[in-house]
């Protein structure tokens, strides 16, 4: 890699001196001095090559071959004496007579000639990588983060597995939920044909989600107390299950414990949780715990550490704590005063 790149013309004098200059641009050892694209390298070749020769020197054309000269004098017999030498050619009107080279010069020219062609072997080497990466990188282009029209209409010719799912399914398949221990233990509004398996979260064992419940808006005296948009509930294995579950909704939330007003007061104290007491007990029970909250939707959770049981009401109704209010009124009177004792 070192080594000057080779001059073609002295190994091999038949080759175009102009293409010495052409070789030794393209091997040149700094990127920048070689010629900028191989379309150009392969050109500067052609230009050389076709480009009229110059013409030999004039020894090469009167290199002396048989000189002819006249026959020498009859001889006599040869007698019994030293050999005589044999008379002197007729004088010569060119060079000397060529003297037949020796093996070595011949050796050289065939070194000479052999580090020519490995020259040329180098240049194709270096052209045929030239025009390969070129090629590469012209070809290569984005990567396919479009896939083609046509492909995709053959691939995507028969629906995914996986489609059937975007469609609500249908009541002989969905009702009721597939887990009985979860199904007894849904609030009474929620036993009807609006509730359809989910995907539990982190910690519990199975979920179903509901749309709307058995009673609808009730009206409470003079007022009307919304429905929740949506409902959630989820049934864990363990209380230390359920309970991770809803302390990762107060953190997240950013919620303060205070069993003292009740846990949903948001019109007197926004934003804590705590304990909640149900009507036929005096104390709150293990694991009952209770919380609301605005948000997009406005959400009122709660634990029910006997059926190991998490409820989430969704509502996108309620866009200030007056109207969360009412939510934690229409759970007060429809889910908790419901709610039998197992």
């Amino acid at each position: 890699m070192t080594a000057p790149p080779p001059v073609l013309s002295q190994a091999r004098p038949g080759l175009p001196p102009g293409l010495d200059a052409v070789v030794a641009r393209g091997m040149a050892k700094r990127p920048a001095d070689r010629y900028p694209t191989a379309s150009a390298f392969a050109d500067a070749v052609r230009a050389a090559l076709t480009a009229p020769a110059p013409p030999f020197p004039t020894w090469q054309k009167t290199l002396p071959g048989p000189v002819p000269h006249t026959a020498p004098a009859p001889m006599t017999p040869p007698r019994p004496m030293p050999l005589p030498t044999a008379p002197r050619p007729g004088p010569f009107t060119g060079p000397p007579p060529a003297v037949p080279p020796a093996a070595k010069p011949r050796r050289n020219r065939w070194i000479a000639l052999c580090a020519a062609l490995a020259g040329i072997v180098v240049v194709a080497l270096v052209i045929t990588y030239v025009v390969t990466r070129d090629r590469t990188t012209q070809t290569a282009g984005p990567g396919p983060s479009t896939p083609d029209p046509a492909t995709t209409s053959e691939a995507g010719s028969s629906p995914p597995p996986t489609e059937t799912t975007s469609d609500p399914p249908s009541t002989s398949e969905s009702k009721p939920p597939h887990d009985t221990k979860l199904r007894d233990a849904l609030p009474a509004v929620y036993k009807g044909e609006t509730c359809t398996d989910a995907a539990p979260s982190a910690g519990a064992v199975a979920a179903v989600e509901c749309t709307d419940s058995t009673v609808g808006d009730v009206h409470s005296g003079n007022v009307i107390l919304p429905q929740p948009t949506g409902a959630r509930f989820l049934r864990f294995a363990d209380a230390g299950a359920m309970n991770a579950f809803f302390q990762d909704v107060v953190k997240t939330q950013g919620l303060t414990r205070n069993d003292a007003q009740g846990a949903c007061r948001p019109k007197k104290v926004p934003k804590i949780w705590g304990t909640y007491y149900r009507a036929e007990t005096p104390n709150p029970l293990p694991g009952d715990y209770l919380t609301c909250f605005l948000g997009d939707p406005a959400q009122l959770v709660w634990t029910d550490g006997q059926r190991l049981l998490a409820g989430v009401l969704l509502s996108t109704r309620v866009t200030g704590n007056d109207e969360l209010d009412k939510l934690y009124y229409w759970w007060n009177e429809q889910v908790l005063s419901r709610t039998a004792q197992g």
